[in-house]
């Protein structure tokens, strides 16, 4: 790979990436099988700790990294971490905090002794670290030879991301000295930060000269998307109208939707400006033109300027060579800047824009609820399941005023009672206090009924967890009731998402069930050719980090699962993700395997398997568009993109899978 020779904005391209060494084979077949069943056998596993086998040793620190069992950690520090550093690092961040291995990292991060592994030691650090340990990290952050400091702002990143908060002005220093200084790994990683930590007022003067200097110099796109990035998490586009062009013009179509995305918060001048934005909804990539229509909303208009656009949008509308889900968002974006055209609009495009459109917009459109319920009714008797679940959240909203309404309750309470997992969940998150308090028995009832009927129902896992949700907010005995039935749920999953909010101890075994079916094929093919409607790509599979997914995976491309199966959500510039034969994302093959967590990255082109929380994994994966590190070790990676990265990214939702052809 060619790298430009200015040191100052170019991000090497294995960011966060690690080197592919074999971990599990074929012949690891207990080790996977205890790490399957979630015993984690000590035997087997200090067997392979001990072992001489370099792969051995890895594949055993990728078992613990499951475990949760932070008994293990005294062992795996006796590792050379000379060899094994990277993947010490990682099983410490996933497994969770313990003083020592808080200790442990300080001491590698802040040691004299050079290490080569310091990012990978920050990003653990960041993971399980607590204020406290954070605080003492900065102390010492002064005394840091530059090389040591690679990788903090990785570490701040995985903090936020854990849903942890610090104010310490230290950090926000730190922050902007990495966007500021030469070195492109820790530009990328500084910026992530910023990200993630949800923008830094003060760096709007210092993200357009990143942006502009990224222009110049060609830089990594990973630099350059996480620049539009941060900008857009604090709302600002310099009034630069060059680099405004420039960027919704550049030649990569992932740019140009990030551009979109955060263009929108330019200071428009005048109508002329704003058509240049609006081009983009005629762009060449579906993914582009519909985050073009999803981003009109969000422009930052003068009323004069306003008024003057409103004709130009109709006509777009009208232009029916847009895309399907680009006409659907551009009417959403249209009623969003002129509400009180949206029921003329409903009326004008009643038979050229799909249904969930009208739904969604209904759910923020609410300055008539009477006439927004008498059409929603309406629509409720005659739609089908799939439109009911875009129909329901707009139906929801109208409970503060409806709640005691006897047709409103019928509506609500039947979604209820439904068979269809995607209404059961809609309809138990979404019930709010003001019906709960006026329906307390029926809604026991209901609850109770339907868990009687699908508690041992893996298609039914989200459904559960909505309902249990909804059995909180009903009666708190009640609700311990219902945690008390799920326990003994047949699904693993369930049972352990029971007595984790028990607060009881987890030590459920997952039933063998498919365990032998998938591991004979998960080594027996290395990849396989997925045929579109959009053209064909090849995947590339990682059974030696993911054997289970990619026997699961196999199994089902074999006997023809996932043949036209749509792709159900595509978030530009994110990810395609398909393999439900709902083509809602709720549903699954009808059980679960386990998740299979490794330091590879979610950087563009990988593929992982989607889930609804650990161990729910099923038939559902995606693909990567660019690089979020926020996944890694959150999501199983089973495989890479090695072919056709550009039909991926020409994929639009709502297209489909025609058939997949396995590789030996």
């Amino acid at each position: 790979m060619n790298r430009r020779s200015s040191p100052v904005i170019i991000l090497v391209l294995l960011i966060c990436s690690s080197q592919l060494l074999a971990q599990f084979s074929k012949s690891d077949y207990e080790l996977v099988k205890t790490t399957f069943t979630r015993e984690f056998d000590k035997t087997i596993i200090l067997d392979y700790l001990h072992s001489n086998n370099p792969n051995n040793v890895i594949a055993a620190l990728l078992s613990i990294s499951h475990s949760n069992d932070t008994s293990y950690i005294p062992e795996v520090l006796k590792l050379n971490f000379d060899t094994f550093g990277k993947y010490i690092a990682f099983t410490q961040g996933q497994i969770g905090r313990t003083e020592i291995s808080i200790n442990y990292l300080l001491k590698k991060i802040t040691g004299t002794k050079r290490n080569q592994y310091q990012r990978e030691c920050y990003q653990a650090f960041g993971k399980i670290a607590v204020s406290e340990d954070l605080k003492v990290l900065l102390e010492n952050y002064d005394n840091l030879i530059p090389s040591q400091k690679s990788g903090f702002a990785a570490a701040v990143a995985y903090y936020f991301l854990s849903g942890k908060t610090n104010d310490d002005t230290r950090i926000e220093k730190i922050l902007l000295e990495e966007i500021s200084c030469n070195d492109p790994l820790r530009i990328f990683d500084g910026l992530f930060a910023v990200a993630r930590k949800g923008g830094l007022l003060n760096t709007k003067e210092i993200l357009p000269k990143v942006l502009n200097k990224c222009l110049t110099d060609n830089c990594s796109l990973s630099i350059l998307q996480y620049v539009l990035a941060c900008l857009r998490v604090i709302r600002y586009f310099p009034n630069d109208y060059a680099l405004f062009k420039n960027l919704l013009n550049h030649e990569k179509w992932n740019v140009r939707c990030e551009a979109v995305r955060t263009c929108c918060y330019y200071n428009f001048q005048n109508v002329e400006e704003v058509e240049v934005y609006l081009s983009l909804l005629k762009d060449v990539n579906p993914n582009v033109s519909r985050q073009t229509a999803v981003s009109i909303k969000s422009l930052l208009l003068s009323d004069f300027i306003k008024d003057g656009l409103r004709e130009k949008l109709l006509n777009y509308l009208a232009d029916n060579t847009l895309t399907k889900n680009t006409a659907g968002e551009l009417f959403i974006s249209y009623c969003s800047l002129y509400p009180e055209y949206t029921y003329q609009l409903i009326e004008k495009f009643s038979s050229s824009i799909d249904r969930e459109y009208f739904y969604r917009i209904l759910s923020n459109y609410t300055d008539d609820a009477n006439k927004n319920f008498q059409f929603l009714q309406k629509e409720y008797n005659q739609a089908s399941q799939l439109e009911l679940m875009d129909l329901l959240p707009a139906l929801l909203v109208l409970q503060p005023k409806f709640s005691d309404n006897d047709n409103f309750t019928d509506l609500l309470l039947n979604s209820l009672k439904s068979s269809f997992p995607p209404i059961i969940s809609i309809t138990a998150d979404g019930i709010d206090s003001t019906f709960i308090k006026s329906h307390v028995e029926q809604l026991k009832s209901i609850i109770t009924i339907q868990l009687n009927i699908f508690l041992d129902h893996p298609e039914y896992l989200e459904s559960i967890q909505s309902i249990e949700r909804l059995a909180e907010k009903v009666d708190i005995n009640f609700h311990k009731e219902i945690l008390n039935r799920l326990k003994f749920s047949k699904i693993y999953s369930v049972r352990n998402y029971a007595l984790n909010k028990l607060g009881e101890s987890i030590n459920t075994i997952k039933a063998l069930e498919n365990f032998d079916e998938l591991w004979e094929l998960s080594f027996k093919y290395s990849g396989c050719k997925v045929f579109t409607n959009k053209g064909e790509f090849s995947i590339k599979y990682y059974a030696e980090y993911a054997p289970i997914s990619v026997g699961n995976f196999s199994k089902l491309a074999d006997i023809e699962f996932y043949r036209d199966v749509i792709f159900h959500r595509v978030v530009p510039d994110f990810v395609i993700q398909t393999g439900d034969t709902s083509g809602t994302g709720w549903c699954g093959p009808g059980y679960e395997i386990i998740s299979e967590f490794s330091d590879l990255p979610f950087d563009e082109g990988y593929v992982g398997m989607a889930s609804s929380g650990k161990d729910t994994e099923g038939s559902q994966w995606f693909v990567m568009h660019s690089d979020y590190p926020h996944l890694n070790g959150r999501y199983t990676v089973f495989g890479k993109i090695i072919d056709g990265m550009d039909v991926v990214g020409t994929i639009d939702q709502g297209d489909k899978i025609i058939r997949v052809e396995l590789i030996k």
